[in-house]
């Protein structure tokens, strides 16, 4: 399954309707020559593909930490920045203004499936007043 995927793709990439600019062929001939280590990774069931998940979430911790200039200095400031950064992460609704109806408001939600308010900031303090338990 995996060669025939890896075989069409190819096919279509060469095909004479595209024009590929010089860095994207270099990268998928990268792939190609590579396709013999990925085949293992892609042909596991229920496995992610990419770190984008992981990578989306660093990518911002690396900015706070870096307009923080690091963790030089007091280092009880450079935990309760990154303390803070977490919980803003977790309680902060999921895009509002995108109009989609989502089944859970943020993080903390779904991991909770519970609201205790439609307020977010009311969210936060909440659980975080009762040391993160959660009380029905």
């Amino acid at each position: 399954m995996f060669d025939e995927r890896m075989k069409s793709f190819r096919e279509w990439f060469e095909s004479d309707e595209h024009k590929w600019s010089k860095p994207v062929q270099e990268m998928t001939a990268k792939l190609w020559k590579r396709s013999e280590q990925y085949r293992e990774s892609l042909t596991q069931p229920g496995c992610y593909r990419t770190s984008n998940q992981v990578d989306r979430l660093m990518n911002r911790m690396t900015r706070l930490m870096y307009s923080g200039r690091g963790i030089h200095g007091n280092h009880l400031a450079s935990e309760l920045r990154l303390r803070g950064w977490a919980l803003m992460r977790n309680f902060v609704p999921y895009a509002r203004r995108s109009g989609v109806t989502r089944e859970y408001t943020s993080p903390a939600n779904k991991l909770n499936q519970h609201n205790y308010h439609d307020n977010w900031l009311e969210n936060l303090q909440i659980p975080a007043s009762m040391n993160g338990i959660h009380c029905t």
